[in-house]
């Protein structure tokens, strides 16, 4: 009975300290993100800039947080810079009552280059039902492809950021 008690022990022991991030690597287009859940994946039309885009978002939920890595293709007349520069008024706009501070960000350096600038802010706010909510946005590009990166918790911590945005690389 005793030697029950204890394996019974050891084994909620053993499901206590599972993790709720299991990070894997989700290719989005060239970029490689990490993702701590199997992600699911969605394709829709955006309007941003004034033009069409068809935006593909990879997104799941862990650890009490939302986690979403989206792409599009920039087409001219407008640039990345106006695209990523409209997104992120689009993201905070639908933030009600968001006070957002911007964030040193790293891109993913090419082999042989230096990584290009990106954008990055962590933003409090409300969700549309009224509950506090805390998001940490990233927008960068690599020629016309822009990628966003988001997370949103009640209250976000390291352990759901810095693999997040810290472990990005392009894939070959």
């Amino acid at each position: 009975m005793r030697a029950r008690c204890v394996w019974g022990l050891a084994l909620l022991g053993l499901a206590a300290c599972s993790p709720s991030l299991n990070w894997r690597t989700v290719p989005v287009e060239q970029l490689a993100a990490l993702l701590p859940c199997k992600p699911d994946h969605a394709e829709r039309q955006v309007d941003l800039g004034g033009t069409p885009r068809t935006l593909a978002m990879w997104g799941c939920e862990a650890g009490g947080a939302l986690f979403a890595v989206s792409h599009l293709r920039v087409q001219a007349p407008a640039t990345p810079e106006q695209v990523i520069a409209a997104w992120q008024l689009a993201a905070l706009r639908n933030l009600p009552s968001a006070t957002a501070q911007a964030l040193p960000f790293k891109t993913p350096a090419m082999a042989g280059s230096a990584s290009a600038p990106g954008v990055m802010v962590r933003a409090t706010g409300k969700r549309a039902e009224g509950q506090a909510v805390q998001a940490q946005l990233a927008w960068f590009s690599r020629g016309a492809d822009v990628y966003h990166l988001a997370v949103f918790a009640p209250v976000l911590t390291p352990a759901m950021t810095d693999s997040f945005f810290n472990e990005l690389h392009w894939q070959p």
